[in-house]
């Protein structure tokens, strides 16, 4: 499973606007990340409006999987978000793959 202690990256239709890096456990579910704006995007990833509409698309900096639920709540002040459901759980696929492998023979 890919977990929120990993960094991801901030994405706004196909484009890379910044990043989310150092989580820490905040509470049941919730994970704090200091967000790293990409250049020229600062003004987009500090929009609230995008983030209480769920416009951003997170994907992990190591498999470029993407976290399809996560969702999350930016402080522009502190430059961080509180993020829930972020990571990747492929146990999920593989189950299934293991389950009706017999079809693929």
């Amino acid at each position: 499973m890919i977990k929120e202690e990993y960094e991801w990256y901030v994405e706004l239709e196909g484009e890379v606007i910044g990043e989310l890096i150092n989580a820490e456990y905040v509470d049941m579910f919730w994970y704090e990340y200091i967000v790293i704006p990409n250049k020229n995007y600062e003004y987009l990833i500090s929009d609230i409006q995008l983030w209480n509409d769920c416009k951003f698309k997170f994907f992990n900096k190591v498999s470029l999987k993407y976290a399809n639920n996560a969702f999350g709540h930016y402080l522009p002040l502190e430059r961080k978000a509180y993020m829930r459901a972020l990571y990747i759980d492929e146990r999920k696929n593989n189950f299934f793959k293991r389950l009706f492998s017999f079809l693929y023979l």
